[in-house]
This record gives structure tokens, sequence and C-alpha cells, in this order.
């Protein structure tokens, strides 16, 4: 559950998860971006379809990109990986 409209709120929820060091960057889908990683996971999001999110404002904006009724809001973290890891690169 996001905490707070901000970076830190978001790092927060993320870190419940995930160990802050693996964390390379995060993208959160837009509204239409959630539509299609849903209806077809497999296929590559256009760059209007994701929010990549490195500040307050681009928090703000991946939330307001989204209809308040619709949720889940999907959130993807890229990770780094060891070599030879099982990890996956992404958690969704």
């Amino acid at each position: 559950m996001l905490d707070s409209y901000d970076i830190r709120g978001m790092s927060a929820m993320i870190y419940r998860s995930l160990p802050h060091h693996r964390i390379h960057y995060i993208l959160g889908a837009t509204g239409e971006g959630r539509r299609r990683l849903h209806s077809s996971p497999m296929r590559q999001l256009d760059i209007l379809d994701y929010v990549f999110i490195d500040s307050d404002e681009t928090v703000r904006a991946w939330v307001l990109s989204n209809s308040m009724l619709d949720d889940p809001l999907d959130l993807m973290v890229y990770c780094y990986r060891d070599w030879g890891s099982q990890w996956q690169d992404t958690w969704r």
C-alpha cells in the first residue's frame, strides 16, 4: 500500500519487498499502460504507457495518470541481479 504520494513513501513501500541496493529503476504504468499490461503482458509498452519514477513529481504524475477507481496501480521495479542468480530481473 502506498503510504504517501512522494518518493519517500513509495520507496518505503518497495523496500518492504525488495532490498534497496537491488533496485535499478522504477516505472509506473499509466491507465492505458495498465490496461495493456493486463491484456497483453508480453507486449512491450510504449513510452506513453509508463512514467519513469525518480522524484515526488513523477510519483504524483503516475498516480494522477490512473483513474482513482482503478485499483491496483501497476508498478514495475527493475533490479540488479548477481551473476548466476535465480531472481527475476523485474518485480511487479
